[in-house]
């Protein structure tokens, strides 16, 4: 079979946990399929939308170059037509009998119908709200999870996305290498502004009008979804999706060591946050929460890497750095997702503070897999994971005295911890996560056989 999965980015351009999964389950399926990848990739030394073709493993990937700066307007961010113009001739190249959509971010939505024109399956993993929302997270400005499946409101949280004009990323890119980030910042406010005073609020509406109906007509063509969680299949049900298109298939993993690592010991309890820093994810809450804790006590250690998705988030790196001053709060910075069995060897709590109603957080699983236990929030799908007092603890999403709480009880008491690391649910490996997808696959081959013929790429160079 020859399968083609679709993703925002992927190894080694980026890390995150849809990318880390999306390699793992490509290089599972090559063992018995022909697998190609076609992802995004943000390299000013290429031309715009160049596409290129390398060998990643046992996978082929297929990478397009997109920095942006080809972006005209708000329609751009989520219906690219070069975009979809080059996919459709990796599409003719590759023949795919089926294909797999993991992430459009940075792609585009229109990928959705060059597929469906050549009659080809296709499936697609919900791994956040994206088609719903055009943060993809529901999160409101950093500070409010938003349930809101309307737009009212929806202009001034993505405002960052409406302003685009024509060549905008052009000049600011130019301003960025140019100017001190003080004055950027001025230029960046005195830029949205602008923008805010004219696109009122009804044309802002208009616009987040016509990505609505869009995304609905573009879902409307998916044969199936998959979502990691009950949740995240709820969501979407909710939002018009039939209920028969949705299967809930929890992610797999690959081992990486977890499973036989030997925690290293330590004279006070680690705790550890692992993921990005971005406001959505709770860093600053989890901080807060350790404050005046004694170092021979607990410390808590921050594995992750500065992501602003939007610009004027820019500065939530540098509000985290000032937070963590306390000697037992370290800023271990990126790391390679390789290491991270000796991330889990030390230490013996993962903290999870999200914010945003998460899906199926990939993180907790690896913990899982290295049976450390998990405090994390009771928000979205994470409760399908965590059970509370079983195989970890569970606090309201934001609730500072609720997590520190439940730090000080685990520092009190230690032993809570074997407890709740005998009751650590066995984790899906990416083998049998396969297995699932291969059946799923033919299902949709065969009530919608493929024209297809086997085809070729050139091993190297651009379209």
């Amino acid at each position: 079979m020859r399968i083609l999965y679709v993703v925002h980015s992927y190894p080694p351009f980026s890390f995150a946990g849809s990318e880390i999964y999306a390699q793992a389950l490509a290089n599972a399926m090559a063992a018995r399929h022909e697998v190609s990848v076609f992802h995004r990739v943000c390299d000013e030394g290429y031309p715009q939308y160049a596409v290129t073709r390398n060998k990643n493993g046992p996978v082929d990937t297929i990478r397009i170059n997109n920095t942006f700066k080809a972006y005209r307007n708000f329609r751009d961010t989520y219906a690219n037509q070069a975009v979809a113009d080059k996919f459709a001739q990796v599409l003719d190249a590759v023949k795919p009998d089926i294909v797999h959509i993991q992430l459009l971010l940075y792609l585009s939505v229109l990928i959705i119908e060059e597929i469906r024109k050549r009659n080809i399956p296709m499936v697609m993993t919900l791994n956040d709200y994206w088609l719903l929302c055009p943060q993809g997270q529901f999160y409101k400005n950093a500070s409010l999870v938003c349930d809101n499946t309307g737009l009212e409101g929806c202009g001034d949280c993505v405002m960052y996305q409406l302003a685009i004009r024509q060549n905008v990323f052009l000049f600011y890119t130019a301003f960025k290498k140019a100017l001190p980030g003080w004055l950027l910042s001025m230029i960046e406010k005195a830029y949205f502004r602008i923008n805010g005073a004219v696109l009122n609020a009804g044309s802002a509406q208009m616009l987040l009008e016509q990505r609505r109906v869009l995304m609905r007509d573009m879902c409307s063509k998916i044969d199936a979804f998959l979502s990691p969680s009950g949740f995240m299949r709820d969501k979407f049900i909710s939002s018009g999706i039939s209920a028969d298109k949705i299967r809930v298939v929890g992610y797999g993993f690959s081992d990486c060591g977890l499973k036989a690592l030997s925690r290293q010991s330590s004279a006070c309890i680690r705790f550890a946050f692992i993921g990005n820093m971005m406001p959505a994810k709770g860093l600053h809450v989890l901080i807060k929460s350790f404050y005046g804790i004694a170092p021979c006590k607990a410390q808590l250690v921050i594995y992750g890497t500065a992501y602003s998705y939007k610009s004027e988030l820019s500065g939530y790196t540098q509000h985290i750095r000032s937070m963590a001053f306390q000697d037992n709060i370290k800023l271990m910075g990126a790391f390679h997702h390789e290491r991270i069995g000796d991330i889990f060897e030390n230490i013996d709590v993962l903290i999870v503070p999200s914010l945003w109603q998460e899906n199926a957080p990939l993180v907790i699983q690896e913990a899982f897999l290295a049976k450390t236990p998990v405090i994390a929030s009771r928000i979205g799908g994470i409760p399908e994971l965590v059970v509370d007092g079983v195989n970890g603890l569970l606090f309201e999403p934001g609730n500072v005295t609720q997590l520190r709480g439940l730090i000080d009880r685990v520092i009190e008491n230690p032993s809570i911890l074997d407890e709740l690391r005998k009751n650590i649910p066995a984790v899906k490996t990416i083998e049998e996560n396969a297995r699932e997808l291969e059946e799923i696959y033919r299902q949709l081959t065969a009530a919608c056989p493929s024209a297809a013929t086997r085809g070729s790429l050139p091993r190297a160079g651009r379209t």
